[in-house]
């Protein structure tokens, strides 16, 4: 279903991120009525809200939602005047899905200013290249096992969920880096759904940002349960990391003076981004491959090329840093994943003063709304965007994209400025040394019955699939 803008006066910017001279007196953004708005938006708003980016080639749109009138920010200048150039002193993480997400995941890492810069200069070092190096020795072994485990709790064909199941691996992994492998895999996974929970429950907030937090909401009950059982299980391990001799970020947080609070707000704000992440990426492998049989034929070949699949071998073996640097078309297929579905697929701002963003005048107090997801659409900077096509992140690719967008930021997969995402790194190796260690020897396959609608994108706090992703694994031979 179409949906009809106003007419710009602004000429299409179709090839480069430069502008046409801007107007010298600011003027107010071009608006799509509440009218032709809320069937779209009941319907599939996704699919609207990209098809309003695409038909306005992604120049700023006020969208008449009611009481709540955000600013669609999209193109690649433009997000970054707002997470870069004006992000500290009009556009900083506050307000809107910012304070209540703070509930969970506290004001340092996951606030802004003074407190959130602190944590992250403690932080940054434990997820430098050089720092990943020296653990990875020690920390790969411990993903392999819960890659064994799950190849071993599934019978060839059985079907199961891969969210979960790549979930159990990943909490694995993160209580190996964060934790010094201190947490039971019960409690893991227990954490594991109390975040679901939380980050669900607060879509409500979301959508009615104005709404004072006295005021009682769908999910808000939910909401305080599941920060509750993260506590109950978090802070014994806080208090436990001050012990002489343990390991992990938690105990190198306390050795740099970070109170127990602090120690817990940043650990669950990393769980959160990094966990999540992973595991979303990989639940759409196998809906991508279902779909693309010559991008499953390249990943298997690169993966016996580089890894092996030799049924003799030992199963056991640890891939090696090394060989995972070599599956270039791997990481490939990762990034695109993550350009198509990125998680974090909305970035709200609440302006804290007049500004002008491209001649558009936003005044104080506006909701900005940034979004990769729709950025990650624009045919200009993703020409023939819904296309899955991992060769958009070859070397040479990206030098172009880089070249066309001086000014821009066309890739918001991992966030930008100085709130882009600290585990970008970790999150290639442990995505990496998963699907290394889970394909070389069995086919990831997508189960869906007969009949079945495609799976589709679902937006909420994250972007999730429309429901769980059931697979089937059998041995390669």
């Amino acid at each position: 279903m179409s949906i009809d803008a106003r007419s710009s006066s602004e000429s299409p910017q179709a090839t480069s991120s430069r502008r046409p001279s801007r107007p010298e007196s600011p003027r107010a953004a071009e608006g799509i009525a509440f009218r032709r708005l809320v069937g779209p938006l009941r319907k599939d708003p996704l699919q609207a809200l990209s098809q309003i980016v695409q038909e306005r080639d992604g120049a700023i749109t006020r969208l008449n939602l009611g009481l709540f009138r955000p600013y669609l920010v999209t193109r690649p200048d433009d997000v970054k005047h707002v997470l870069v150039t004006r992000a500290r002193d009009c556009y900083p993480r506050q307000g809107m899905m910012w304070d209540a997400m703070q509930r969970l995941v506290g004001d340092n890492i996951g606030g802004e200013g003074d407190k959130h810069a602190e944590a992250r200069r403690a932080l940054q070092p434990q997820f430098a290249a050089g720092h990943l190096r020296e653990v990875y020795p020690g920390w790969a072994p411990v993903v392999t096992r819960a890659v064994d485990d799950l190849v071993q709790r599934r019978a060839p064909g059985e079907v199961f969920e891969i969210y979960w199941e790549a979930t159990r691996v990943i909490h694995r992994a993160v209580n190996d880096l964060f934790f010094g492998g201190r947490i039971s895999v019960e409690d893991a996974e227990l954490v594991g759904r109390a975040v679901r929970t939380a980050t669900t429950s607060i879509v409500p907030r979301l959508l009615v940002p104005w709404m004072p937090n006295l005021i009682p909401l769908p999910g808000d009950r939910r909401f305080r349960k599941s920060v509750r059982t993260v506590d109950r299980v978090i802070e014994p391990l806080v208090k436990a990391a001050r012990e002489p001799g343990n390991a992990g970020i938690a105990s190198m947080l306390a050795r740099r003076g970070r109170t127990d609070r602090q120690i817990r707000d940043e650990l669950v704000a990393l769980a959160v981004a990094g966990s999540e992440s992973t595991a979303v990426a990989l639940s759409w492998l196998p809906v991508v491959l279902a779909d693309h049989p010559e991008v499953e034929a390249r990943l298997y070949a690169e993966i016996d090329a580089e890894i092996g699949s030799d049924p003799g071998a030992d199963e056991n073996a640890t891939p090696t840093l090394e060989q995972l640097e070599r599956l270039t078309y791997t990481k490939r297929v990762l990034r695109e994943l993550l350009r198509m579905y990125t998680v974090g697929w909305i970035i709200p701002r609440v302006a804290q003063q007049d500004d002008v963003i491209d001649g558009v005048r936003i005044a104080s107090g506006s909701i900005v709304v940034i979004s990769p997801y729709l950025t990650h659409r624009l045919p200009q900077a993703w020409p023939d965007p819904d296309r899955f096509d991992p060769d958009r992140f070859t070397p040479e690719a990206e030098k172009a994209r880089q070249k066309q967008f001086r000014d821009g930021v066309p890739d918001l997969a991992f966030g930008y400025g100085h709130h882009a995402c600290l585990g970008q790194q970790f999150f290639e190796m442990e995505a990496l040394l998963i699907l290394a260690s889970l394909l070389r020897r069995h086919r990831l396959s997508l189960h869906l019955p007969s009949g079945s609608s495609p799976i589709r994108p679902k937006p909420g706090l994250a972007l999730n699939p429309d429901r769980d992703v059931q697979v089937t694994l059998e041995p390669r031979v």
